[in-house]
């Protein structure tokens, strides 16, 4: 359990007020339902402080935060990039049934989700209201939304595309059953996604806002089931070329000067002289995130998931070109960069 999970507003505004004795700094919540739980929290800090606060948007419209140094922070998908197995899942560890299972071992997991007795907590575990987001409603487990990305084995790649209710029916077994059986046939190793109930024209309304920063990153915590590096490419690919929902200027200030800003890297974000020489040239016409895959560079061999893009034909930093038609040159020109201070 983070400590910020369980801290009081009082004493979450009395370590933030740390940033206004220095004057710089950014206030950011990766949980947005923890903040919509703590009426008032956002506009506190921002008074208390004088910083920007940068938080998911989740139930919390951009009209109501706009104004008040509070930025929504939004992943412009219009499906959830995550994928995972349940050697890797972890959103099912708020569910007590669930929890002790999740954390066995792989034998002893198998085990455990082929017993009766175990099967049927996890069921009613599964069908009691999200303790994560008891205000809306619905079953802790959504099998409707939950889909299968990858069958590990080829007998069942008929499944590959449906959700875990529509493969279920077809078998006439309880979601849950056929969900646990599927598992079990191919070693824990199906690699599934969660679905989303958001609309497209939902998500276009909320981007097209002023207020919204585009973004969505986890810094690398989870990168064993998903990636969400392509957010600028499927931005302008998506959002920019095919909705028409902003400009592709629009697109890229928003991208570009707009965290800038909001993080105070003030030499940074635009294209003028005196600047950092930080430069993305891509083809509007073309540029897109490419195909998720897997490599294997970490330390000791551990596989991560990867995005690579298209369409985009150099990236420049500190005027040394780092990527040329997605190649490295060998150039390291970066530097970790700080804030204002």
């Amino acid at each position: 359990m983070l400590p910020a999970n369980v801290a009081s507003n009082d004493e979450i505004v009395a370590v933030a007020q740390a940033l206004a004795e220095v004057g710089t700094g950014t206030i950011q919540f990766g949980d947005a339902i923890r903040v919509e739980m703590k009426e008032g929290l956002l506009t506190r800090l921002t008074r208390a402080t004088g910083r920007p606060v940068v938080c998911p948007l989740a139930n919390m419209t951009a009209e109501r935060l706009a104004g008040g140094g509070i930025y929504p922070m939004v992943g412009p998908f219009v499906d959830n990039p995550a994928r995972w197995t349940l050697s890797t899942a972890g959103s099912f560890d708020a569910l007590p049934a669930w929890q002790p299972v999740m954390s066995s071992p792989p034998e002893e997991r198998k085990r455990a989700l082929q017993d009766p007795v175990i099967r049927e907590q996890l069921r009613a575990d599964a069908l009691r209201p999200d303790p994560r987001r008891p205000e809306e409603g619905g079953s802790a487990i959504r099998f409707d939304l939950i889909g299968v990305a990858n069958a590990a084995l080829a007998r069942n790649r008929h499944l590959e595309g449906k959700t875990v209710v529509e493969m279920a029916q077809e078998q006439g077994k309880d979601p849950l059953d056929a969900f646990l059986d599927l598992v079990l046939d191919e070693d824990l190793a199906t690699v599934f996604y969660p679905g989303s109930d958001v609309t497209v024209e939902a998500k276009a309304a909320i981007l097209a806002s002023p207020y919204i920063m585009p973004g969505a990153s986890d810094s690398g915590a989870h990168v064993t089931r998903r990636c969400q590096s392509h957010y600028p490419t499927f931005m302008l690919s998506y959002w920019v070329r095919q909705q028409h929902i902003m400009t592709i200027e629009e697109a890229v200030r928003r991208l570009t000067f707009m965290p800038a800003l909001i993080f105070g890297l003030h030499d940074r974000g635009l294209i003028r002289p005196g600047l950092a020489a930080d430069l993305v040239v891509f083809d509007p016409d073309s540029v897109e995130p490419g195909e998720m895959d897997e490599v294997a560079d970490f330390p000791g061999g551990a596989r991560r998931k990867r995005r690579l893009s298209q369409g985009v034909e150099y990236t420049i930093v500190n005027g040394s070109v780092l990527i040329e038609e997605g190649e490295h040159t060998g150039a390291y020109p970066g530097r970790v960069v700080a804030g204002a201070r």
